[in-house]
């Protein structure tokens, strides 16, 4: 097993700054609310002093600690090791692979680069500084985040995805919110004028709140295609019906055969959106490379066409005879492999060299199987793959496809 190692490196994790932050505002805010609430002026001079001390100690933080308190930062040092079962640092456990949502470099001046490796909860993102690209690489084929082996997932807007009807039911509910922050400010403000001055702040907060609440969706990319949430319906979208892959800032869109598809990643000048979206446009160019490699002739023979599925399922049992049952005994089993693992076969000639394949199976070409499954983007394709590896027969491998199909 390929492992990396490394003595003395730097991991940031979910910074604190803010979390501190507002507990020190909490804290002189809240003793000077009890004081005035229980009458006491004892401890009032001492609050006061309190906060100052707190004023004075912000205001000369940056000069006193210009990249902060290491308590808060979430940066450490010390030795880190990775393998294809996650990264423990100083003899811990930090992140399962398991884990990993995707993973993203980004260089720093003077050779330095940084892993983003993003997790399922984003409190548990791990930042890696690393001495240079040939450690990145490293550390990324050691936890075998390649495409070929791992099945990235990223985060989009979802509003370029939505139906034209469900956008203006956002834009309207969004306009109803900021109209009914304006309503109860005038309404509050009928006895006392003097409250009109809140309704300019109450809309700022309003606005600057609503981009946190904006509705996201996941992207899965693998090495066979891409599936997400298309106009309120899962949709699986295979490697073969890209067209064209275009970038602009924060901005992927894929051109497809019949319409184009917008993953909008964040606004223009977000860092971290400009990492995914850097991150999504390379795996997907790797991806895309696929695509010029050519196609197995074998594939027409195996694929469903325009058949139905039990038609098709007749058609492969005739391929080999009778008395084969499945067994597709003019193609040889490398070929059927190849195309069983192609990421840009198309996906039903896969599923019929499945079927073909069924009957040798052994304990390794199940686990193959496992692991394929495992990297595939296809919600229909993964589910016809686990079928087979499951030791399922040609009927329910096609079965398992075609409501894979049916649900995407």
């Amino acid at each position: 097993m390929a492992g990396f190692g490394a003595s003395d490196v730097l991991v940031r994790g979910q910074s604190r700054r803010g979390l501190a932050f507002m507990v020190a505002l909490a804290i002189p805010t809240v003793a000077a609310l009890l004081c005035e609430l229980t009458d006491n002026s004892v401890y009032e001079d001492y609050v006061a002093l309190f906060g100052a001390a707190e004023a004075i100690a912000f205001f000369f933080l940056p000069a006193i600690a210009p990249n902060g308190v290491g308590l808060f930062t979430g940066e450490r040092r010390g030795p880190l090791r990775a393998n294809r079962e996650g990264i423990s640092f100083r003899g811990r456990s930090l992140l399962l692979r398991a884990q990993i949502r995707n993973v993203a470099i980004e260089g720093l001046p003077g050779g330095m680069q940084i892993v983003h490796l993003s997790a399922l909860r984003a409190q548990h993102d791990v930042h890696v500084e690393v001495e240079d690209d040939v450690k990145a690489r490293a550390l990324i084929a050691a936890l075998e985040l390649d495409p070929d082996k791992h099945v990235a997932t990223f985060t989009v807007h979802e509003d370029p995805l939505r139906s034209r009807v469900r956008w203006l039911a956002a834009r309207a509910f969004i306009a109803a919110g900021g109209l009914a922050v304006s309503g109860t400010v005038l309404f509050m403000a009928r006895r006392h004028e003097l409250l009109l001055l809140v309704l300019v702040p109450a809309l700022l907060v309003y606005a600057l709140l609503l981009p946190r609440a904006r509705i996201r969706t996941d992207v899965v990319l693998g090495a066979d295609g891409l599936t997400l949430r298309h106009r309120g319906k899962p949709r699986s979208i295979p490697l073969s019906s890209i067209v064209e892959l275009r970038s602009e800032p924060n901005v992927a869109i894929l051109v497809l055969r019949e319409e184009e598809l917008v993953l909008r990643f964040g606004v223009d000048d977000d860092a971290k959106a400009s990492i995914l979206h850097a991150a999504f446009i390379a795996r997907m160019k790797q991806t895309l490379a696929r695509l010029h490699r050519p196609r197995d002739p074998g594939e027409a023979l195996l694929s469903k066409g325009e058949r139905h599925a039990a038609e098709w399922a007749r058609h492969l049992l005739t391929l080999g005879g009778a008395d084969e049952g499945y067994r597709v005994t003019t193609m040889p089993d490398d070929t059927l492999w190849r195309i069983a693992e192609g990421t840009v076969a198309e996906p039903t000639a896969r599923v019929g060299a499945l079927v073909a394949l069924r009957s040798r199976f052994d304990d390794d070409a199940r686990a193959r199987l496992h692991d394929l499954a495992s990297r595939t983007a296809q919600p229909e394709l993964r589910a016809a793959l686990e079928a087979a590896a499951d030791g399922a027969d040609g009927d329910a491998i096609i079965a398992a496809y075609e409501l894979g199909s049916k649900r995407t």
